[in-house]
């Protein structure tokens, strides 16, 4: 009976947890989730009150929200009911469900793996270091994002890192490597998660998951890894199929259609996210995604030639303040502007306005603060390649010519790698 219950529990649990896995992963089919959550929101927030946990919106960007903590604990709940249902149930055997569980979790941690491991292969996940991180100091950045450097300044490890993450997932995907891959993967899963809570990585909850899906499917054979770790004698391997006759034909087709569907996401976040993709306002009418610096900047009719040394926007600080050096636009809308003292200050794109072949309005609001106040300005291009930035606010007028900042005068993707090192380059 005992067994029954942590069985039942176990399948539960895992089906709650992902769901509605693998019908999210059809083409479409992303607002089941979202659909799912904002129905449940009233009884997460009522669960995380009971534990002193205030949970005030949906997921947005992060999977550690107040709102996925009360989820955990509702699910561990209704598990808890849904076991002792299963239990005093007399069907289906205890060893179906056990196996129910091992399919399902073999299914959700494959597409996982094969997705997170196809983004670090094609250097998705972590891209590759841009002049924006180039300007960004030690000081300045999250641990998350010192940790995307890092990664980011060597391709060939987060690409190591992915072929096992691949070769974990496909293994998964046949009954009889089900355990290898599931062996594979348990390294691999604790040193990510790990990283998510060291470098404070905002997946804890969903890695932490995963883990435990790879974990849960290795102990139906946790005693002949044990014994074959000990040199005793191992029993014969249960090598029958998993069904016959017509369920075998039934679970053929279903298996089938869920590695379609894996493969159709697969190749759709692919595309999503290669090379040709672009999103937000990153768009020709913009200046490209990169790091500029300001060849000329005006203040009122005050010109100041040659890259400045700081920048803010229209109206903050005084008159040092108020010069410009940098300014990056970044993928997915972000814009940033380097200040005198070295500081920066960020922005997001509200809107974008084309008034001409090459020119555009922007309307730019606080970096996380989408409500905050707005500033106006007006890029337009101009010949040889550099843009003019127009801004104005409080009776004051600014104008910054950019022009692009190279990578070359960074020293970090200088390095390479060296077989022979005389002495160490720890900076």
């Amino acid at each position: 009976m005992l067994k029954r219950v942590v069985v039942g529990w176990a399948l539960v649990y895992a089906a709650l947890t992902f769901f509605p896995f693998p019908v999210s992963l059809l083409p479409g089919a992303w607002w089941l989730e979202g659909a799912y959550h904002r129905a449940l929101l009233p009884l997460a927030r009522a669960a995380g009150g009971m534990v002193g946990l205030r949970v005030e919106a949906l997921p947005a960007g992060s999977g550690d929200t107040a709102f996925n903590y009360a989820l955990v604990l509702l699910n561990i709940v209704a598990a808890l009911v849904g076991a002792a249902t299963l239990a005093m149930a007399s069907r289906p055997a205890t060893s179906t469900l056990a196996s129910l569980l091992r399919v399902h979790l073999r299914y959700v941690l494959a597409a996982a793996m094969l997705s997170y491991g196809l983004a670090k292969v094609l250097v998705q996940q972590f891209p590759a270091l841009d002049a924006e991180r180039m300007t960004t100091t030690f000081g300045e950045a999250s641990p998350m994002g010192l940790l995307w450097t890092c990664l980011g300044a060597s391709p060939a490890y987060t690409i190591m890192g992915g072929v096992m993450e691949c070769l974990g997932g496909a293994l998964l995907l046949w009954r009889r490597t089900a355990l290898v891959g599931a062996l594979v993967l348990i390294p691999v899963m604790v040193n990510v998660v790990a990283m998510n809570f060291c470098y404070d990585v905002p997946v804890k909850v969903y890695s932490t998951h995963l883990l435990a899906a790879a974990v849960v499917i290795v102990l139906p054979d946790a005693g002949r890894l044990a014994r074959m770790v000990l040199g005793l004698a191992l029993p014969p391997a249960d090598l029958a199929p998993a069904a016959r006759g017509a369920a075998r034909v039934v679970l053929g087709v279903a298996k089938v259609g869920v590695l379609g569907v894996i493969a159709l996401a697969l190749w759709q976040e692919a595309v999503a996210e290669g090379p040709g993709a672009s999103g937000g306002a990153a768009t020709a009418d913009l200046p490209p995604d990169g790091a500029y610096e300001v060849v000329r900047f005006e203040v009122e009719g005050a010109a100041i030639e040659g890259a400045p040394k700081g920048a803010t926007p229209a109206g903050e600080g005084g008159a040092d303040a108020g010069r410009w050096r940098t300014v990056t636009f970044a993928k997915g809308g972000m814009v940033s502007v380097r200040s005198a003292s070295g500081s920066r200050i960020r922005f997001t794109v509200a809107e974008r306005v084309a008034e001409g072949e090459r020119a555009v309005r922007l309307t730019l609001a606080p970096f996380g603060q989408p409500e905050g106040p707005r500033l106006a300005w007006r890029v337009r291009g101009r010949e040889g390649g550099d843009f003019e930035v127009r801004t104005g606010g409080d009776g004051r007028s600014e104008i910054a010519v950019l022009g692009p900042l190279g990578m070359d005068g960074f020293y970090l993707p200088s390095r390479r790698f060296r077989w022979v090192i005389e002495r160490p380059d720890n900076r």
